[in-house]
């Protein structure tokens, strides 16, 4: 009889020990983020020299087009950042879209994400001569003013037609400066990353929101609002920054 309840009481503490929470943690699991950006004009991909229809009847083609994309990040659950990327340079001169795949990302909820057109105050003070030749910061972009010790945050050089006369004015919009950085966010679809699955994040420029803002016409082909260095017509280079920003949207 004393083995019996022996056996019964041993049996209880394995059953105790069990439902304590005695087992194997469950193994974490991780996701991949994608992040694509698509230059456009009137909804058609950006290429460089070749001329596109405006929307007030007149034409514009670039030469370049590049900009600082910096602190990249998830925003979680509690509003509190995931951080994807810290800083990369978006060149479209040879490709309309930029994308990039980050892994090894934990799975769970996510409000959406948010980053930086440019460069905050701590970035845009770093000396490019620190940096290799392929890194984004490195002088050798000439994203980098040496008058100024600063970034160039968005470089955007073409030409515009207003009249279809086939007479092209040409543009300049270099904005820099540490007022004119610009946090982005995007929380209008939150989603779920499950384990090993990918979830593609898809965001589009589009340069007719830019020059023709509702609230801000910017006249490209005007030889009074196509060209500024920032320093030279710091408003314009402001009203041209907040454009930029308020055209990156997410599809």
């Amino acid at each position: 009889m004393k083995n019996i309840y022996f056996t019964i009481i041993i049996s209880l503490l394995v059953l105790l020990a069990a439902s304590c929470g005695g087992g194997p943690d469950p193994e974490p699991e991780y996701g991949s983020v994608t992040f694509n950006l698509t230059a456009k004009v009137a909804g058609q991909d950006i290429a460089m020299n070749q001329s596109f229809n405006d929307q007030a009847g007149g034409r514009m083609k670039f030469d370049q087009f590049k900009f600082y994309l910096s602190r990249l990040e998830l925003i979680q659950e509690d509003n509190s950042g995931y951080p994807l990327q810290l800083v990369d340079l978006l060149d479209f001169s040879s490709a309309p879209s930029y994308s990039v795949t980050f892994h090894n990302i934990p799975a769970g909820n996510y409000k959406g994400l948010r980053f930086g057109l440019g460069l905050d105050d701590s970035l845009n003070a770093l000396d490019p001569s620190t940096f290799g030749s392929s890194h984004p910061l490195s002088s050798l972009t000439n994203m980098y003013w040496s008058w100024s010790s600063k970034y160039i945050f968005v470089k955007l050089d073409g030409y515009g037609d207003s009249d279809l006369s086939g007479s092209f004015t040409t543009f300049i919009y270099h904005t820099g400066l540490d007022s004119l950085y610009r946090e982005l966010s995007f929380t209008d679809q939150p989603f779920t990353l499950a384990n090993e699955q990918t979830v593609v994040t898809s965001f589009s420029l589009d340069f007719q929101d830019v020059f023709y803002n509702p609230s801000d016409t910017i006249r490209f082909w005007d030889v009074n609002e196509n060209f500024t260095h920032t320093t030279g017509d710091f408003p314009l280079a402001q009203r041209f920054q907040n454009n930029v920003a308020a055209a990156i949207k997410q599809n």
